[in-house]
């Protein structure tokens, strides 16, 4: 079982960015991408260490799209570290990643969709 965090647009903001010019639409792509990249990197930092796999196993993955992504880890034990056990407490490391970003993430997207709709000429 695989632990992440998908962020992904309402369906109409995806078909409207869908129809951009494809330069337009790679303005929103870099920016979830960069914002994937940067979720993935603060979970990896919080994740608990034991023998550093969850750690290392921490990505992100372009949906086939470029309008999403998702950050996780293959590892199984990586949603009892997220979520705790009856013998072990919870050490949240993805969902607290995309909280403290979330903000960051919006702004982003947000400043690069208003850049693609400058550059495909729409208002």
């Amino acid at each position: 079982m695989a632990l992440q965090v998908k962020v992904a647009g309402t369906s109409e903001l995806r078909r409207r960015l869908s129809a951009l010019p494809a330069n337009a639409r790679a303005e929103v792509t870099k920016a979830i991408d960069k914002s994937g990249a940067e979720v993935a990197s603060m979970a990896a930092a919080l994740a608990p260490v034991d023998q550093g796999d969850l750690k290392a196993s921490i990505t992100h993955q372009m949906a086939d799209d470029g309008l999403s992504a998702k950050v996780g880890s293959n590892e199984v034990h990586a949603t009892f570290a997220e979520f705790g056990t009856k013998e072990r407490p919870a050490q949240p490391f993805l969902f607290p990643s995309y909280r403290a970003l979330k903000k960051r993430i919006t702004g982003r997207i947000g400043r690069a969709v208003k850049k693609a709709a400058t550059m495909a000429g729409v208002r």
